[in-house]
């Protein structure tokens, strides 16, 4: 159990500043408070806030504030998108703000939002921390607004999940959507993982419920707000209570009314009844309501180091202190009462672990963390939190003491061992002992003070002496100041002391009362009217004043309260302090009140003494003690001792009349007769009983000499038991240490397994599960003991629960191979699960990823239907298989048509029956061959179906299974019959040219050597021409891919942008598109255009050599840079086109040389004729070069290459080319072509087209 107002403070800090700007104010309108409803969710949520609001009418008299995560880089259009569905104003918080009725306001991005007071403040986020602004806000809603609403809708992760446990701690509702509707279901699930969700709905039910909640709440909100319990109703609050403590055996005597009250006003809400005779019989039609008020009741919330400056203060004045005087076995014991889901009691491991470790101490530590609540309990035990305790807990204690798991942390085994979980009645069960601390943290401030009074006696007997308490900050130790001493009052820590009396008796237990009555919720007694009350203060003053002395005391004579004028009869002894009477009272009158205090105690009746002189303030005064039982039965053996003083005056007065003083002593004689008879007779019963003790006393030391015996004897069983359980005791820390390594082992096991696997129980609930498993189950830890078929997967697999039923009921595995949303295959293994004793007790799942091996088998599959659609489809060649016994296994439409048999008739019989006599023999052989070597060549007669032979020849290949084991050959055989009758033909031909050939020997060797020399020039220029041809398809292939592809898959890039950019009302961005695309295929138009002309410039075909040489020397510079001064001397006239093309392509080949290698930019062509020649002259300003070296390096440099090639083509026409060349100066190509040889010589070569 928890309160939260001590974290209040704390929670509304931000982790930034606030941004107090301008506060917005609605004018006119006066201070008010609406009901709050917080909605947070992150992925997803946009969808489910659209239909929410579209469902939540305009006046509602709520304020709504939505939480969400958003992108803290861009601009959020959250409130525009939501404006358009919600019927109320939305407005983004940039400032500070008021909180207005029939409102939405909505978070900006890269901020904190929270509620102080009234109003709306934004701050700046952590930058280094993960984002939990829903939990930050829930937080600062639930301490400004206790009766609000938190709402958790889609998202991934727990953000939201420690804020609900603010508002639910508060008084606030909690709605959460369905996590079936939701897109994403982690925010949901880990919410509704709490236990402490009032509602979980689709949207529109959410919806349509907060506004039902609001109206009803109107009708409770007496209550909820009332300090005390409004007369008449104590009688059907008590009869409420009655019923839970039937139906859940827990009972709530000494709870606060109050408090009480404002629990079930809320389960009232939650229900829409309005009065407490309604809600009774709700919970009389409803069993599962007592339930939930008990959950309400015992509010099991808390936090990780909730208040830090409380902890901190533990840490540093405490923690230390524990471990001192310990010995090196000593043990350091702590109990953590009302723990609720564990968070304190891991708080305060942490903090001994850390301290252990800074001094080395190897000192036991054991924590007991106790609470009534089993649900929060069995949470505390599974140990797993929401990642939002990273706001309570450092970043170097997650790392130590915790392990990530997923969106959550796990508390680790170093701290999880040393605290022990139990399910514990404060209340009525006995405490634990010998405590070094106890920490009670805002668990007293639900109870009445006396019960809190016997809650702190029974903590002062479980602590050790000088044993720590730590209390909660609204709690002390008021009234049981002689029981604690104050360490820290602002933070509450507090140290035992030695009891006032060393006889202080154990507190009783149980503390409970009994369960007939609640009496901390009876009606209370009405109040005397004020003058009463005054008229009863001045009587009682009076009877201090003017009453005989007196005191009270108790069963043990210890003085409970004394008169005004009593203490002049008492005196403080020597020695420790004390109240008992008998030894304060004067020694003259100790034993008349013996005698007095025994009589009464004996009689239940007064007891008068006889008078007894003593001196007081120096003057003799006769004292006689009046004794009297106390009167009220509720005050048992306690008694009222009154002092009847009478001065010395009398006395003197008696003196002077001898009879008168005779007859007072005679009456004192009596007296005293009558005294001492009392004593003798006192004396004798007291002889008679002491008789019966002693007697029984004796009878008792024979049984204790005979149970004296027994002991002996059962000590030596227990000494031999107790070596038997110590036997078993090592036996069982092997076997935890065996089980430990295990666990070990199988978790990481699990987390290091790639395989989706599941573990259901004999109820198909989830035991436990694989990390690979989220990918195809929305699992998350909260599913622990949930039933496999309640939760959501990617699976198409309908069938799944029955066949999880099928095998539990059968004990047979069952396997299927299914496909998930996303078209991925997965074998599906569902197995019994069996323990150690070979019990079946569950189900294992597991999800194995065949996606590869199925595209594996589809591309296996397709390739043998190819391959069987090829090998069909031939029908020049047999092919066929043997299997590794010679048998025939397949075969096709060719092996048909060439032996005659048909697929029915071959397949099965022995190969043998393919093969002629004499190759029968050869047959074993070639096959023994192919699986050594892997394949074998043959030739050979063959039989027909019909008898005949014929020649085939093929190979014989190997097959092997994957293992490497031989299963048989394939054999390819064509029929050669044709091809040798045309060997025999050819063999008598070549006779015939053989003696041809011998007569044109030597005519032939006559033309040899004219034409090798022909020959190798031809051979070079093919050469030539096939690399150049080479290197223009590259050129060609690199404009085309450089230039023309990119700008047409730009134009495809924009004709794509026109097609989704495309808006009716918006022409303006669809022609700048088309713009865009008709530039791109204008400069596609033109690179397509130049690699044309650059491939056949039309100049050349048209307009002549001159003209295309101009054109050249103007394309180099355009393009290369290169400026060309070309010089004609007249206009020059070469009739045939090869020719022109020939000097045109020189010429290009030398310019391109310059641009490559000469490292200047400029040249000159010079152009001239004369009567028998064209001369052609190419020179520049560059490096140079050494001609014979690079000549004779050819293969390095491209450039020469091409030139020497370009000297080849010109020698066919009977050309000349020349190179003069130096380092530094230059070089000089001369190209000469004879106008004879073009005339004459080539007069009919064809015309290149």
């Amino acid at each position: 159990m928890a309160n939260g107002n001590d974290q209040r403070a704390e929670d509304q800090r931000g982790s930034g500043h606030y941004e107090e700007e301008q506060e917005v104010e609605a004018p006119g309108k006066p201070e008010s408070r609406p009901t709050v409803v917080g909605i947070g969710g992150s992925a997803g949520a946009l969808k489910a806030l659209v239909a929410f609001f579209e469902a939540v009418p305009r006046e509602t008299g709520m304020a709504f504030v939505v939480v969400v995560h958003l992108s803290p880089e861009h601009e959020s259009l959250l409130p525009e998108l939501l404006q358009r569905s919600a019927s109320m104003p939305v407005t983004q918080v940039t400032r500070r703000t008021r909180l207005e009725p029939n409102h939405v306001y909505v978070i900006p991005p890269a901020k904190n939002l929270q509620l102080t007071d009234s109003h709306l403040a934004i701050s700046e986020q952590d930058p280094g921390g993960r984002r939990m602004t829903v939990d930050f806000f829930f937080r600062t809603l639930a301490y400004n607004h206790p009766d609000s609403v938190g709402i958790i809708l889609s998202g991934g992760g727990t953000d939201g999940t420690v804020g609900m446990k603010a508002i639910k701690e508060q008084g606030g509702l909690l709605l959460v959507q369905d996590p079936e509707e939701a897109e994403f279901e982690s925010m949901p699930r880990s919410a509704i993982g709490t236990g402490l969700v009032d509602f979980v709905l689709p949207v529109r039910g959410l919806a349509r419920t907060v506004v039902e909640l609001h109206q009803s709440g109107k009708g409770v909100r007496r209550f909820r707000q009332a300090e005390e319990v409004p007369t008449g109703e104590e009688a059907l609050l008590e009869r409420i209570l009655v019923h839970v403590r039937d139906q859940t055996g827990h009972d709530f005597e000494g709870y606060k009314p109050n408090n009480v009250l404002r629990r079930v006003a809320r389960r009232m809400h939650v229900n829409h009844v309005s009065d407490l005779q309604a809600y009774l019989g709700v919970l009389r039609e409803n069993r599962e309501e007592a339930r939930g008020l008990l959950k309400d009741l015992l509010i099991s919330v808390t936090n990780f180091f909730r208040d830090t400056e409380a902890f901190g203060a533990l840490e540093t004045q405490v923690i230390p202190t524990l471990f001192e005087g310990k010995g090196a076995d000593g043990e350091v014991r702590v109990w953590v009462a009302g723990c609720a889901t564990g968070e304190e009691a891991y708080s305060v491991a942490m903090l001994l672990l850390e301290h252990a470790a800074r001094r080395g101490s190897s000192h036991r530590v054991q924590i007991f963390a106790s609470d009534i609540d089993g649900d929060a309990l069995a949470r505390a035990r599974e140990g797993c939190y929401p990642e939002a305790i990273r706001a309570d807990v450092s970043e170097e204690r997650l790392r130590r003491f915790f392990v990530r798991e997923g969106d959550y942390y796990r508390v680790g085994k170093e701290v999880r061992d040393l605290v022990i979980l139990t399910e514990h009645r404060l209340l009525k069960d006995p405490p634990f002992s010998r405590l070094d601390l106890v920490s009670c943290r805002n668990l007293l401030i639900y109870l009445q003070s006396d019960l809190q009074k016997k809650i702190f006696a029974l903590f002062h007997y479980a602590l050790r002496p000088g044993g720590f308490l730590f209390l909660g900050s609204a709690e002390g130790t008021e009234g049981v100041q002689e029981l604690f001493t104050t360490i820290d009052k602002k933070q509450r820590i507090f140290r035992r002391q030695p009891s006032v009396s060393r006889s202080r008796p154990l507190p009783g237990l149980p503390l409970g009362a009994s369960s007939s009555r609640l009496s901390g919720l009876r009606e209370p007694a009405r109040p005397e009217p004020p003058r009463s009350a005054k008229d009863g203060r001045l009587h009682f003053e009076a009877l201090e004043l003017y009453a005989p002395p007196s005191a009270l005391v108790d069963e043990q004579s210890r003085i409970v309260h004394l008169s005004e004028s009593a203490g002049r009869y008492l005196g403080v002894p020597a020695g420790s302090p004390t109240s008992n009477i008998n030894k304060m009272i004067r020694k003259e009158l100790r034993a008349e009140l013996r005698t007095a205090l025994y009589q009464v105690r004996r009689n239940r009746v007064p007891f008068l003494s006889i008078p007894v002189e003593t001196q007081l303030d120096g003057e003799p005064r006769l004292v006689r003690l009046f004794v009297r039982p106390a009167d009220r039965e509720q005050m048992g053996a306690f008694a009222l001792v009154i002092f009847l003083e009478t001065d010395d005056s009398g006395k003197a007065a008696r003196s002077g009349d001898p009879d008168l003083r005779i007859g007072h002593l005679e009456e004192d004689l009596d007296l005293t007769r009558e005294r001492l008879q009392t004593t003798i007779e006192d004396f004798e019963s007291r002889e008679q009983e002491l008789r019966a003790a002693n007697e029984e006393l004796q009878s008792t030391n024979e049984e204790y000499k005979s149970t004296l015996e027994e002991l002996e004897t059962s000590k030596e069983e227990l000494q031999s038991i107790n070596e038997e359980l110590h036997t078993v005791n090592q036996e069982l820390k092997d076997k935890l240490t065996e089980i430990s390594a295990a666990n070990n082992d199988i978790k990481n096991l699990m987390e290091a397994s790639d395989v989706p696997m599941l573990f259901l129980n004999r109820e198909l609930q989830i035991t436990r599960y694989t990390p690979a498993l989220t990918r195809l189950f929305n699992v998350i830890p909260a599913d622990h003991e949930r039933r496999v078929d309640h939760v959501t997967h990617q699976l198409l697999y309908p069938q799944m629960a029955g066949d999880t039923e099928e095998v539990l009921k059968n004990l047979q595995p069952i396997e299927r191979e299914v496909t998930d949303q996303a078209g991925n295959w997965h074998l599906v293994r569902i197995l019994p699960y069996r323990t150690v004793q070979n019990v079946v007790d569950g189900i294992v799942l597991t999800f194995v990823d065949i996606t590869g091996i199925k595209q594996a088998e589809e591309r296996l599959r397709r390739h043998e239907e190819r391959h069987r659609l090829l090998v069909a489809g031939v029908k020049e060649y047999a092919i066929f298989m043997l299997d590794k016994d010679g048998n025939i296994a397949t075969w096709n439409e060719g092996a048909q048509r060439i032996f005659g048999y048909s697929e029915e008739e071959a397949i099965g019989r022995p190969g043998q029956i393919l093969l002629s006599s004499e190759s029968a023999d050869m047959s074993e052989e070639e096959m023994e061959k192919a699986r050594r070597e892997g394949e074998a060549i043959f030739e050979r007669r063959h039989v027909r179906s019909d008898g005949t032979t014929f020649w085939g020849s093929g190979v014989l290949t190997a097959l092997f299974a994957s293992e490497g084991r031989f299963t048989g050959v394939a054999k390819v055989l064509r029929d050669n019959t044709q091809r040798r009758k045309a060997a025999g033909a050819l063999e008598e031909s070549q006779r015939q040219l053989r003696a041809l050939n011998e007569r044109l020997e030597q005519r032939v060797a006559e033309r040899t050597a004219e034409l090798e020399g022909k020959s190798r020039q031809v051979h070079r220029l093919s050469s030539e021409l096939v690399i150049a041809e080479q290197r223009e398809r590259r050129r060609i292939a690199q404009v085309l891919h450089d230039d023309v592809q990119q700008l047409l898959y730009s134009i495809k890039m924009k004709l794509v942008m026109v097609s989704d950019e495309f808006q009716p009302g918006d022409p303006s961005r669809l022609a700048g598109l088309a713009r865009d695309a008709a530039n791109l295929l204008t400069d596609a138009v033109r690179r397509t255009r130049q690699l044309t002309v650059d491939l056949s410039p039309p100049v050349l075909r048209d307009e002549g050599l001159v003209e295309a040489l101009n054109w050249l020397a103007h394309q180099m510079e355009e393009l290369h840079g290169l400026r060309v001064r070309l010089e004609a001397k007249q206009r020059i006239a070469i009739g045939r086109e090869d020719m022109r093309i020939l000097l045109f392509q020189v010429v290009r080949e030398i310019l391109f040389n310059v641009v490559k290698h000469a490292k200047t930019d400029e040249a000159v062509v010079e152009l001239s004729e004369d009567t028998d020649a064209v001369c052609v002259e190419i020179h520049d300003g560059g490096v140079g070069f050494e001609v014979k070296e690079r000549l004779s390096r050819l293969g390095a440099q491209e450039g020469v290459v091409g030139l020497v090639g370009a000297r080849e083509r010109l020698a066919l026409f009977g050309g000349s080319l020349e190179i003069e060349s130096q380092p530094g100066g230059g070089t000089r190509v001369t190209v000469i072509v004879p106008l004879a040889f073009n005339k004459g010589l080539l007069s009919s070569a064809p015309e290149v087209s």
